[in-house]
């Protein structure tokens, strides 16, 4: 077995190359903006509106998302070495401060890697991705952004989905291949792109962290000495099997009812499961080999414990009622008189209050109460009121009242009334121009043409001027 090298912090830093993402609002003229980052950072800036523009060493990214008297900017930098990187955040976090506005949407999100210098025991697009969520102390990484803890987005990586219950849960090598390991742009750790050798962190943010550039500072060098760690020791240390055990505690509680519905009756009693609203026991422990999954997904991922719960079978879903969502992840339900802080992905819901959250693909069908939100592609019914929120639906029908809020790219119903604060914003529609040719009245005598032609042309024929003679 390779034994670890050793190197010093300052090693470690010199072979960290950071990538940086900020978010802000600001009124001040966007090519001004444009020349104030490109001296900070030393490059180039395109403005852009297009999503999926990426930055170059010599070119950063400037994103303007909309336009409006403070419109909202994503500026991209590419990896660079850490030193330089570090630096140029410092200036852009003061920047920042100076000349625009943050609201609790507004996130530093920095990609990590290693490509020089250091030889360790494996690269970031081969490590133990599990490891690394075991290492991360997010208790430390709120204490200096303590806003994030409720954020969606920087949902935390601390919980773990078992591929199948036969797991015992209790190997960090194999941890990898027991859980689902959390991937996904919404989480605290962003393992997107691990395969391309990198690997990003989301806990700076808040309407406030550029008060604390000290923190921001101790955020960054903490993201790259955890993930060093990772890729250059292969012992398991007590406080990482310690951690192991915490996280999967609620897994092996749940393992022990899996397959016995009396037991997870007796085990969960805050929830009441019934199959189309029929509570019987007896009847549900027939049943209860179709519903597990579902429910083991809602325990473990997204933290419910106390609700009722329905399976209505006519229609084939799971319907969730009177629980509350706190800083995690739920998808394909349905959500009735709840509350819920988090990522909720292609759910219906009825009489909920949702705050501080995410809405993916969803349907807000009536009763809601969205507020502090980023809604994206999801359709809101006449009864809803969104308050305070992003919207940018692709389409996709707003018909209900909305306050205080950002519309982008939305289909704005009959019934959907905006109040005076709305910024509505929809797509150029594409200018049509006539392909058709030029119409001229009159004879047209083209003889002019020969008369361009020299004096010896002959013309050998249509089509034989390169064909082979016989």
């Amino acid at each position: 077995m390779r034994k670890p090298k050793s190197y010093s912090i300052q090693e470690v830093f010199n072979a960290a190359t950071l990538g940086l993402a900020f978010e802000f609002y600001s009124s001040k003229d966007t090519q001004f903006i444009a020349e104030d980052l490109g001296k900070l950072v030393n490059s180039n800036v395109a403005v852009t509106s297009n999503e999926k523009s990426t930055p170059t060493y010599t070119t950063s990214i400037l994103l303007k998302e909309y336009n409006g008297e403070r419109p909202r900017y994503r500026f991209l930098t590419c990896e660079r070495p850490y030193i330089e990187a570090s630096n140029s955040a410092m200036n852009v976090v003061s920047w920042i401060k100076e000349n625009a506005v943050l609201d609790n949407s507004t996130t530093m999100r920095v990609s990590v890697s290693f490509d020089r210098g250091i030889e360790c025991l494996s690269s970031i697009s081969s490590m133990n991705s599990g490891k690394l969520i075991l290492k991360v102390d997010e208790a430390y990484l709120h204490s200096l952004f303590p806003k994030m803890k409720s954020s969606p987005y920087a949902i935390s990586v601390k919980r773990l989905l078992p591929y199948n219950m036969a797991s015992n849960g209790n190997s960090i090598a194999n941890m990898k291949n027991d859980f689902k390991v959390p991937v996904g742009s919404f989480y605290g750790v962003d393992l997107t792109s691990q395969p391309m050798g990198s690997v990003s962190f989301n806990y700076i943010g808040g309407d406030d962290y550029c008060d604390n550039p000290g923190s921001v500072k101790k955020a960054i060098e903490y993201y790259v000495i955890t993930t060093y760690q990772t890729i250059n020791s292969d012992d398991d240390s007590k406080s990482l099997v310690d951690e192991l055990n915490r996280l999967t505690e609620e897994y092996r509680k749940f393992r022990r009812c899996y397959y016995d519905y009396e037991m997870f009756n007796e085990t969960y009693k805050d929830f009441k499961s019934s199959i189309d609203l029929n509570d019987n026991p007896d009847y549900i422990a027939t049943k209860w080999f179709q519903m597990r999954d579902t429910i083991g997904k809602l325990i473990l991922e997204s933290g419910i414990k106390k609700c009722k719960f329905n399976w209505d079978t006519d229609l084939g879903l799971f319907q969730v009622k009177d629980t509350v969502v706190e800083n995690a992840y739920i998808s394909d339900v349905q959500l009735l008189d709840s509350s819920v802080c988090g990522v909720i992905e292609r759910c219906q819901m009825w009489g909920s209050n949702i705050k501080g959250s995410r809405l993916l693909d969803c349907i807000l069908v009536e009763d809601n109460e969205v507020r502090e939100s980023h809604i994206i592609r999801t359709r809101a019914d006449r009864t809803n009121t969104i308050d305070e929120s992003y919207i940018n639906n692709t389409g996709e029908i707003i018909n209900c009242d909305v306050k205080f809020s950002i519309v982008k790219n939305a289909g704005v119903g009959e019934s959907a009334r905006l109040d005076e604060n709305c910024l509505v914003i929809s797509y150029k529609e594409n200018v049509k121009f006539n392909q058709g040719g030029i119409e001229i009245n009159g004879v047209r005598d083209y003889n002019w043409i020969k008369s361009l032609r020299r004096e010896n042309y002959k013309d050998t024929g249509f089509q034989n001027e390169y064909k082979h003679k016989l």
